[in-house]
């Protein structure tokens, strides 16, 4: 069987994977993909589908928050077509927290607009009372799937610009061996019998990246942390988050009339495990009541859970809440990117500098322009 060669081979079909690929595609590089379902049908689909702002992590971790806010204003620069809805509200009583958010939110760029208390109980009557803050945020509702879409078509519209008729999407697909050769070459076949020979593999498969670390006899220290979200009707018309110390079931975000409650955290052993606690929708329902009392009596609809991979680069580490959201690229072994952590609303920026450190090994001196090219619209 012939091989097909490509510069990168990119695994995994989420926010980050599509993103690599359209970076890597807008450089010139031939690059492939390989997904195992549909696009964004793992992590990155079993979110919130909230394009963050930044205000959740001032205190916690400010370089996410800023990181945050600045892909915040460029995606609403490249993709508006992909984000609908309002603004979210965050509402809070005063304290220490909220003070030390606010002032950190303006240090570090972010938007926190504080609001008229009373235009926002006029809005939404549902509020629970004593609420001493409200503030509008820069969160705001994005379709995660055409993200990933409208990345994917891209890539392939200038790969077929550059590199005619070579494929680049491979959809329904897994690695089924992965070896390395003399000179750095990887030799990749996969379960459609797909051959490939490639000097790069970015592994973007996220709670998955060691079934693809482990072909090559390697591996990193994941922690596995499931979040589960329950859906209802929405009491309200815009999206709504309590605005104090990061923790479980804050975010009550609307879609289309739907309003997904959540998250809870939950460490777990592997992703195979995740699956929504037994006491799940009870938990969430309790904690989103502080915010909107109607919520504990609302029919659940459904409940999903996505997985968070965490990594700090240590052999032990805490609980869930307390790793940061930075993201990691890690090359190990040489000519294998490793990308963890991070948020959808990052996923640009982590495609970036994944693509600076191959174009720099590579010799590609081209520069990355995902950040001022708008992405087309998806059917």
């Amino acid at each position: 069987m012939s091989k097909i060669i490509y510069d990168a081979i990119v695994v995994g079909g989420g926010a980050t994977g599509t993103a690599v690929f359209r970076d890597l595609a807008l450089r010139g590089f031939k690059v492939g993909l390989i997904e195992r379902g549909d696009l964004g049908s793992g992590c990155t689909g079993n979110s919130h589908g909230n394009l963050v702002g930044g205000l959740r992590y001032v205190v916690k971790d400010p370089s996410v928050a800023r990181e945050c806010a600045s892909e915040n204003r460029i995606l609403r620069e490249i993709a508006p077509h992909l984000i609908s809805g309002q603004d979210n509200y965050w509402l809070g009583r005063d304290d220490n927290y909220i003070r030390k958010a606010l002032a950190a939110a303006k240090e570090l760029d972010v938007v926190a607009e504080l609001l008229n208390l009373e235009e926002v109980y006029r809005e939404i009557p549902e509020l629970a009372l004593g609420f001493q803050v409200a503030v509008r945020s820069a969160d705001i509702n994005i379709d995660t799937t055409g993200m990933c879409r409208a990345c994917l078509n891209q890539g392939l519209e200038k790969l077929s610009k550059n590199h005619f008729g070579l494929k680049g999407y491979y959809p329904n697909d897994t690695i089924a061996t992965l070896d390395r050769r003399e000179g750095g070459e990887f030799v990749v076949r996969t379960q459609r019998n797909w051959a490939f020979s490639t000097r790069t593999i970015v592994n973007a498969t996220g709670a998955w990246a060691n079934s693809v670390l482990e072909l090559l006899n390697s591996g990193i220290n994941l922690k596995y942390n499931q979040g589960t979200i329950l859906v209802q009707e929405s009491l309200s018309q815009r999206g709504l988050q309590l605005l104090e110390k990061p923790g479980d079931g804050q975010a009550y975000i609307v879609h289309n009339g739907k309003a997904w409650l959540g998250t809870t955290s939950t460490s777990i052993s592997h992703p195979s495990e995740a699956r929504p606690e037994d006491d799940a929708g009870e938990v969430l329902r309790g904690l989103l009541g502080k915010l909107l009392p109607g919520v504990e009596v609302r029919r659940t609809e459904k409940m999903f859970t996505g997985v968070r991979p965490l990594y700090d680069g240590s052999t032990e580490f805490g609980d869930g809440r307390e790793v940061s959201r930075d993201f990691q690229i890690v090359e190990m072994p040489s000519g294998v990117y490793t990308v963890v952590g991070g948020k959808m609303t990052t996923a640009r920026l982590m495609a970036e500098k994944t693509v600076d450190s191959i174009a720099q090994r590579l010799g590609n001196t081209e520069p990355c322009i995902t950040d001022k090219v708008k992405l087309p619209e998806v059917k």
